[in-house]
C-alpha cells in the first residue's frame, strides 16, 4: 500500500495568508495539486507520461474543511492518498496536519482525464503502477454539486485571464479562482468549509466576471460563479463560521 499515499512536509509561508493573515484558498488549492501532481509522478501517471499518450489530468472539483487557521512559518505536513475510481471520476484525499500531528485541513478533490480532442477517458484505461486504492475517505458523502441562483447574484469583480495566471496545459491556474473569491469578499470571520466546482477552462484574455451572495436562509454561507457571455467558468460555496453573541 506504500506506494499509493504520499507524504510531504512544507513551510507556510506569508504569501500563503491573506491581509487578515487566514490561509488564502488559493493556497490550500496550490498545495493539494502540488502534492498530487508530485504522487502522481510516483505512480507512473505524471502529466509528462499522460501528455505522450495525448491525455490530460483535468481537475472537476475540490472541497475542503479548515479545522484550525494555521500560521506563517509553520511546518506542516501534506498527505494523500487516491480512493477507488467512481464511474469516470479518480477520487484523491489530502490532509494537511501540524507538528503533533493534529488535523488542520480535510481536502477531496475530484479528477477525470481527457484525450486532446477532449474525450473522457475510462479510469480502466489509465494505467497506474499499483492499484492498492485506499478505502480510508474523509467524507462519507459525495461532492456537492454547486447550484448558483442567478436571481441573487450580488455585483461581480472582473478578471483578465493573463499569462501569470497560466499553467502548464495553457489554462489559468486552478488554484487562481481562490483569489478570485478574495478579490471580491474579504472573510470577516474564519472559514469552516469550502466547495468548488470547475466547469470549464479559462484561456489567456478572456474575461472572467464573479458574482456572489449570501442566502438569507443560510447563515454564513456564500455563493460564488465565475462566468462570461459564453460560458460558466466555476460554481464554489464558503461557509464562514458564525459565532453566537
Amino acid at each position: 500500500m506504500e506506494e499509493m499515499y504520499f507524504e510531504k512536509k512544507y513551510v507556510l509561508r506569508t504569501s500563503d495568508f491573506d491581509f487578515k493573515d487566514k490561509i488564502r484558498i488559493s493556497a490550500i488549492l496550490d498545495l493539494t495539486q502540488s502534492i498530487a501532481g508530485l504522487h502522481a509522478d510516483m505512480l507512473g501517471v505524471s502529466y509528462e507520461e499522460l501528455k505522450a499518450k495525448d491525455m490530460f489530468w483535468v481537475i472537476s472539483g475540490l472541497r475542503f474543511t479548515l479545522k484550525r487557521n494555521p500560521k506563517a512559518d509553520e511546518e506542516i505536513t501534506v498527505k494523500t492518498w487516491p480512493l477507488k475510481p467512481v464511474g469516470v471520476r479518480f477520487i484523491r484525499d489530502c490532509v494537511f496536519t501540524d507538528k503533533d500531528g493534529n488535523d488542520i485541513i480535510l481536502v477531496e478533490t475530484t479528477w477525470i482525464v481527457i484525450t486532446i480532442d477532449r474525450k473522457i477517458v475510462r479510469p480502466a484505461n489509465v494505467r497506474f503502477n499499483s492499484t492498492n486504492y485506499f478505502d480510508k475517505s474523509l467524507y462519507n458523502d459525495n461532492m456537492p454539486k454547486i447550484c448558483f441562483d442567478e436571481k441573487k447574484k450580488y455585483n461581480y469583480n472582473s478578471h483578465i485571464v493573463r499569462n501569470s495566471d497560466l499553467d502548464h496545459n495553457g489554462h489559468m491556474n486552478n488554484a487562481k479562482y481562490g483569489d478570485l473569491i478574495l478579490d471580491i469578499f474579504a472573510p470577516t470571520a474564519n472559514i469552516k468549509s469550502f466547495v468548488i466546482n470547475f466547469n470549464h477552462e479559462a484561456l489567456c484574455g478572456e474575461e472572467i466576471k464573479t458574482y456572489y451572495y449570501m442566502d438569507e436562509r443560510e447563515n454564513g454561507i456564500y455563493y460564488f460563479e465565475g462566468v462570461n457571455e459564453d460560458r460558466k467558468f466555476y460554481t464554489a460555496m464558503l461557509e464562514m463560521e458564525i459565532k453566537d453573541e
